[in-house]
């Protein structure tokens, strides 16, 4: 008999720094808003369904990285809260960790170059978005309220 094991993703009782922060949720948002917009192309109650679904994954991943992050900076996992209002998202991004193991953990290591270059494109990936929406009506048409 196989023993049930927890994802590393939602295993809390870690650290992750600024940069594995940001890649990870990139890494993970990305294809659910993707699956979350493809699925509009389906009759309404799978549409629905699907991006319930993708969207409530991302939200389970993304509270877990929050509260591996403010521990980081020696906070418990309440302040993880702070996702939810979005300037304060900016906290969890820029709040350098504690240089010093705490009580969450050791120092986490170093970031990977891919890791990186996830980081660096989830901070320009709107940037880079941004002429599709206002030139490409096709796209543009995915970004209006219906």
């Amino acid at each position: 008999m196989t023993k049930f094991s927890v994802p590393t993703i939602f295993k809390i009782q870690s650290r992750i720094n600024r940069t594995q922060f940001l890649a990870y949720s990139f890494a993970y948002g990305v294809p659910a808003l993707t699956l979350s917009i493809l699925a509009d192309l389906l009759p309404k109650p799978f549409s629905i369904g699907i991006s319930m679904l993708a969207l409530s994954f991302f939200a389970a991943v993304l509270i877990s990285l929050a509260i591996k992050r403010v521990h980081d900076f020696d906070e418990n996992a309440w302040f993880a809260l702070l996702v939810i209002v979005p300037l304060a998202n900016f906290y969890l991004v820029f709040e350098p960790g504690s240089p010093i193991p705490n009580r969450y953990g050791a120092v986490p290591p170093e970031s990977s170059i891919g890791v990186k270059i996830l980081a660096v494109l989830a901070l320009i990936w709107p940037v880079l978005l941004l002429p599709f929406i206002v030139f490409v009506p096709s796209v543009r048409q995915l970004f209006e309220l219906q």
